[in-house]
């Protein structure tokens, strides 16, 4: 497993520049979830009508359809941070602050095509759905697995893969 710049005791510097790609998206990946995780589970708990009447406007039906890849990535940051102030745990919701270039870079360079920003988008009313059903057990399943389509896509895009 890739951890704090390492693959199974290889350093970085022993690494093909598609291995090194490959291993900072996964360290990222790995953390953006982790964190979107807790955030999520927490929101199952704290959610109002008010909070999951602004989750359902940020979410939208459509937001997918006409936006670019710059807006689509704004709009879904805008989203999970709203799931972060929802959650009220002062220091993951600073930590999602602390991640939003990360999150805003990963998912402009994931959500290139209609059909990328489409899947993405039902990702995140699936995340809606789990809020809303206030079962922590599905939350946490739902957003746990919620960036393994977008991290194997990216792999695809830049040709490396993590062995």
């Amino acid at each position: 497993a890739f951890a704090a710049g390492r693959r199974d005791d290889v350093a970085y510097s022993d690494l093909t520049p598609g291995e090194v790609v490959a291993a900072k998206l996964h360290t990222n990946a790995a953390r953006v979830d982790e964190t979107l995780g807790e955030l999520t589970v927490l929101a199952t708990h704290k959610a109002t009508p008010t909070d999951l009447d602004k989750l359902d406007d940020l979410a939208g039906t459509d937001l997918h359809l006409g936006m670019t890849a710059e807006g689509f990535a704004d709009a879904d940051y805008a989203f999970h941070h709203e799931i972060a102030r929802i959650a009220g745990n002062n220091f993951l919701a600073m930590m999602h602050e602390a991640i939003g270039p990360h999150i805003r870079s990963f998912i402009n360079a994931y959500a290139h095509t209609e059909n990328d920003r489409r899947l993405a988008h039902e990702r995140n009313l699936e995340l809606l759905k789990a809020i809303k059903s206030r079962n922590e057990k599905t939350a946490s399943q739902t957003a746990r697995k919620h960036l393994v389509p977008c991290l194997k896509s990216m792999m695809h895009i830049t040709g490396v893969t993590i062995g």
